[in-house]
């Protein structure tokens, strides 16, 4: 897999969300009814393996505290464009053709929550639990929590831990309903994350993120491993930088070759 960076060359925020350092994104500031997205420009195959690291952080507010952070791939005729709502949606509610994972520490009993701090495999159209809601621990602790979610592309699963603990998988059926096909309407997807605020609210982000991932970077529907032309351009990928020698300069082949 190639690993990508998580910042401004690759994806787009929305709402509420600003970059901080490094590859962190603060996806809502302390604030009531707030909701902040970043999702990635480009599309990636759902036939590739993936792997995704980061480290969330809900704020310091337990009782007061609210809403949680959702993880999300999806297909929505909007593209990167596609947003979600304030409040108990976790900023991707409404979201079509889309499936997330949840961090969710606010109770709303008509999305199936638990009391605790949960975590779910989720429909991002309706929020409705594609897996069983799972109790966490307090996420709440001014505290980052490691998170791994991974995507094996021949049985696909989805599998998701966090603070080293697998909490679970969901795997799509070959055809029907709940298949890749009849959730995103085919094999290409964009990643993203999001939370909102409501009443209640926290300081909630994303930090030290890292993703292993073949992205599909000009949509055509070849993934960048194997495009002869990623960029569509219409220059060989092989071609593009090459300078020829003896278009150089002295000064310029010592410049090429780091000769000073």
């Amino acid at each position: 897999m190639s690993q990508f960076t998580f910042d401004s060359s690759t994806t787009r925020l929305y709402g509420d969300a600003v970059y901080e350092s490094g590859e962190d994104v603060r996806l809502t500031p302390d604030s009531g009814n707030q909701a902040g997205t970043v999702v990635t420009t480009s599309q990636y195959s759902l036939n590739e393996d993936f792997t995704f690291r980061f480290d969330i952080y809900l704020g310091t507010k337990d009782a007061s505290g609210a809403d949680g952070i959702s993880w999300f791939m999806h297909n929505d005729p909007e593209g990167s464009s596609a947003l979600g709502g304030v409040g108990g949606g976790l900023g991707a509610l409404y979201i079509e053709n889309g499936v997330g994972i949840e961090f969710d520490t606010w109770y709303n009993s008509e999305y199936g929550d638990v009391r605790a701090d949960h975590t779910s495999v989720f429909n991002t159209t309706n929020l409705r639990p594609l897996t069983s809601v799972e109790a966490l621990p307090n996420l709440e602790d001014g505290q980052n929590h490691p998170v791994v979610i991974d995507w094996d592309a021949t049985s696909r699963t989805l599998s998701w831990s966090i603070d080293g603990n697998n909490i679970g998988a969901h795997t799509f059926p070959e055809t029907g309903s709940g298949s890749i096909e009849e959730t995103f309407g085919g094999e290409y997807v964009y990643f993203g994350a999001s939370a909102s605020t409501g009443g209640s609210s926290n300081e909630q982000s994303l930090r030290n993120i890292q993703v292993d991932a073949f992205p599909d970077t000009d949509g055509d529907g070849v993934i960048d491993r194997d495009d002869l032309d990623d960029d569509n351009d219409g220059i060989l990928d092989t071609d593009e930088g090459f300078v020829s020698i003896t278009d150089l300069t002295p000064s310029g082949i010592e410049g090429a070759l780091g000769i000073s």
